[in-house]
Parts: structure tokens; C-alpha cells; sequence
């Protein structure tokens, strides 16, 4: 009876282990400006208090959008930074095809959810890539906070009151291969991101 109990705990412990694996080292498998959303911009980090004063030191996407970027850009000169938020809230997160996880960011302000931005917690690049570690530890800090949702077949979660409180360190990166949407929590207003996210860190409520 002892030796099956054992067994049993052993596998359990090796399917939760197999499950985080999964997750944790997908590779990105998308096409659009891969090699700027899979590595970590050399450019200094900028620190904001909240998604909104982030958001207020933006261009417009409409500036953007006549630049000379496309969808085999590097990253470019008005991306090449870094960005430290040290307050945001995450309202909801999405599994996408190329293996991202899509995760709209945002203020609450007198009980409404405002402010809002995407941060994607990438895909990740070749095993050779000096950015790989560091891409690496922040898909492992979002599985092991909401391990259930990557553990089920669910591709997006709302998420309820409440929210999670995180700090959050990532890449600047336009994503215009998307347009803006409002009044959506899943389509922020703009379409600069966070791309890739390189640290997450969850708050003490």
C-alpha cells in the first residue's frame, strides 16, 4: 500500500514538473519582428509609478505608424529602451498561438479599471541567445502565481477582484502589426507594449 502511495506522489510530482516545463520553455513561433520581441533592448531603463505616467510619456501611435517600421524591423530608435512600472494591475491574460502569453496591464482609479497596456511575456528565443535566461525566469514567475490557468486547456482569463499587483520591467516595442481598440479590456488604446517582459514581480497585497 506504502509503495503505490509513493508511486503515485512521484508521478503526481512529475506531471506538475512536465506541466511547468511545457510552459515554461515554449519557443516563440511567430514571424512579425521576431528578433526584436524575443531580446532585451540595450537602451537605458526609464521608471514610472503607474501605467498611466507611462502611457502619458508615449508618442502617438499615429506618429508611429509613419515611421519607417515594419514587419522585419528591429527594434527601433523610438523603441530602444526599457521600462520599469512599479505599480500595475493585471485584469486579464491570454495564451497565444506563437506562445506568448498576451497580458493587459492597467491603473484602477476610484474603483475603475483604466490605463490600460499590453505586456507580453515571451515566447522564448534559441537557447543561445544571451537573453534567453532572463526570458526564461520571468515565464517561470507568471506559471508558478497562476499555475491552474497554464495547467488547463482555458486560453484567456478575466481576472476578479482581487486583482494582482505586480512591478514590472520589459522592452518598449510597438506592435504594429495591430491596431488600438477602446472600451475593451482585452485591446488597450494603444498599441505599444511591453515586449518582451523581462522581470515580474508580484506585490504583497
Amino acid at each position: 500500500m506504502f509503495s503505490r502511495i509513493y508511486i503515485f506522489f512521484f508521478l503526481f510530482l512529475i506531471s506538475g514538473n512536465t506541466l511547468a516545463q511545457n510552459f515554461c520553455t515554449l519557443p516563440y513561433k511567430g514571424k512579425v519582428r521576431a528578433a526584436a520581441k524575443t531580446s532585451i533592448s540595450k537602451g537605458k531603463l526609464q521608471t514610472y509609478n503607474t501605467v498611466g505616467e507611462f502611457l502619458a510619456s508615449l508618442p502617438t501611435d499615429g506618429y508611429m505608424r509613419k515611421t519607417s517600421i515594419n514587419n522585419n524591423s528591429l527594434r527601433t530608435r523610438d523603441e530602444d529602451m526599457n521600462i520599469f512600472i512599479s505599480n500595475a494591475t493585471i485584469f486579464y491574460m491570454k495564451k497565444e498561438a506563437d506562445n506568448d502569453l498576451h497580458v493587459i496591464i492597467g491603473d484602477v482609479i476610484d474603483g475603475t479599471k483604466t490605463n490600460l497596456l499590453t505586456i507580453e511575456i515571451a515566447g522564448l528565443p534559441s537557447v543561445s541567445s544571451a537573453d534567453y535566461s532572463t526570458l526564461l525566469e520571468a515565464r517561470k514567475s507568471i506559471y508558478y502565481q497562476f499555475q491552474p490557468f497554464f495547467d488547463s486547456k482555458r486560453k484567456s482569463q478575466l481576472l476578479r477582484k482581487p486583482y494582482p499587483q505586480i512591478a514590472v520591467t520589459g522592452s518598449l516595442f510597438f506592435d504594429n502589426w495591430h491596431y488600438a481598440a477602446s472600451n475593451d479590456i482585452t485591446r488597450p488604446k494603444t498599441v505599444f507594449e511591453l515586449h518582451p517582459v523581462t522581470k515580474i514581480v508580484f506585490l504583497k497585497k
